[in-house]
């Protein structure tokens, strides 16, 4: 019984890293883009 809850419990885990590394690349990928936008403005009003 104990085994099956610890298999359980890995699996959670990998499903949660899985997630919080999907969103940690989107945020990346947004902050990437944001940062971007802001330079172009910086150039079109120059």
């Amino acid at each position: 019984m104990r085994i099956n809850k610890e298999k359980f419990n890995i699996k959670k885990i990998k499903q949660s890293k899985g997630i919080t590394l999907i969103a940690l690349v989107v945020t990346i990928v947004l902050n990437c883009s944001c940062l971007a936008m802001e330079q172009m403005n910086k150039f079109e009003k120059i």
